[in-house]
């Protein structure tokens, strides 16, 4: 998506760098929907190979549509920060819990 209004869910047509928010609900394509961008989310999405801890960066999966990724804590994150995990993440439901930090 080459407009900053347009988002999508579909890595293969944006950047890691150009994550804009954590979707609220399901949102359709072409449909509307809330974005959110900063403050407490309970269940942002990850990918069942990662084991998020409190304190990691969470940046945005460079190969899974819709998904968190993250960068240990104390390493420097290589992609744009979405987000804190702010507790252990939750392998039954592939979420963690996050302060999120985007502009």
């Amino acid at each position: 998506a080459t407009d900053p209004w347009e988002v999508t869910h579909d890595v293969s047509d944006s950047s890691t760098n150009g994550v804009r928010g954590v979707a609220v609900a399901v949102i359709a394509d072409e449909g509307f929907g809330w974005m959110q961008t900063k403050g407490y989310n309970a269940a942002v999405e990850t990918d069942a190979g990662d084991d998020f801890v409190e304190g990691d960066a969470l940046i945005a999966h460079a190969t899974e549509d819709g998904e968190a990724d993250r960068t240990a804590k104390g390493t420097a994150p290589v992609s744009r920060v979405v987000g804190w995990a702010t507790a252990a993440d939750v392998d039954a439901d592939d979420t963690v819990a996050a302060d999120l930090c985007l502009d």
